[in-house]
Parts: structure tokens; C-alpha cells; sequence
């Protein structure tokens, strides 16, 4: 839309802002000084940015990615700072490799009760010889005792593997 003159609404804008401005001529117009860009935590609750980002915490105006295991800066554009860093080359080389390696890892290891139950009872033991003060070498009697107990177990014979 334009006017007899030819200006647009911007134009028009532009020119009512340029008027009321306070300078005065022959002076130099101040720039507004701009605010640092900082992390905003509402980023992470993206579902495309939750895999890679994190905030940096030494400095708010830069972002760590994960995947590729480096710092980038937000302080100027934010969050196109980061779309441009989800578009290089090295960022989506290992992203690929970080979604194969994490479906490996969640395929392959799975949670054991038998192990949760055999480090409770570890503990348990420890707690009890550290609250009594009894010296280790007074509890070999009780790790025999443990081994005739718990013969199934591979723990007790030292076999890990």
C-alpha cells in the first residue's frame, strides 16, 4: 500500500521514527545498545533440540551441543544460531552415529534385579562392619560364611564374566 508520494507503510514508519527523534543536528544518534543474547531454557523443551543441547554454564551466551562434543555462540541470532549449527556437516555426520550408538546401548544393557539385589547386600554387609568397627581382616570368617551361603553365585567366586 502507498501513498501519492510513493512511500509504503514502512517508509512511513521509518520516516515518523527519524522525526521524533530526539538528536539533534550535527550531533551523532546513539545506538540503542543491544542485549547479549543468553540462553533461554525454553530451547530444551524442543523436541528436536532435546538430544544434542544443553546450556553452557560458564557463559550464558554460548550453548554446548553433546553429539558433537563442542561449545557454539547464541549471542547474536539465538536460536538461529542454533538451527545453523543443527545444518553443518560435522553436527549431522554425528548425530547419525549418536542415534545408532544409543539404540546399541539401550538394546544391550537392561536393568538386572539380580545385580541390584546382590549390591544392596554388599552394601549392607559394609554397613554393618563399618558400624561395629570391625577391622577387615576380623570379617574374612563372615565373607567364608557369605561364600557357602550364596554358592550359586558367580560374584562370590570372583567370576565376573
Amino acid at each position: 500500500m502507498s501513498d501519492e508520494d510513493g512511500n509504503t507503510e514502512e517508509d512511513k514508519l521509518e520516516i515518523l521514527a527519524i522525526e521524533k527523534s530526539p538528536a539533534s543536528a550535527g550531533v551523532e544518534q546513539k545506538k540503542k545498545k543491544l542485549k547479549k543474547g543468553v540462553f533461554n531454557r525454553e530451547w530444551l523443551k524442543i523436541s528436536e533440540y532435546q538430544v544434542f543441547l544443553k546450556e553452557y554454564k560458564f557463559d550464558s551466551s554460548q550453548a554446548t551441543c553433546v553429539v558433537c562434543n563442542q561449545q557454539f555462540s547464541i549471542h547474536y541470532r539465538g536460536k538461529a544460531d542454533i538451527d545453523n549449527h543443527m545444518k553443518t556437516k560435522k553436527h549431522e555426520k554425528n548425530m547419525k552415529s549418536y542415534n545408532v550408538n544409543q539404540q546399541l546401548i539401550t538394546d544391550t544393557i537392561k536393568p538386572s534385579k539380580e545385580k541390584d539385589e546382590i549390591c544392596a547386600a554388599e552394601a549392607v554387609l559394609v554397613f554393618h562392619g563399618v558400624k561395629h568397627g570391625h577391622p577387615y581382616v576380623a570379617q574374612q570368617c563372615l565373607t567364608d560364611a557369605c561364600k557357602t551361603i550364596f554358592s550359586s553365585s558367580t560374584i562370590v567366586f570372583g567370576k565376573l564374566k
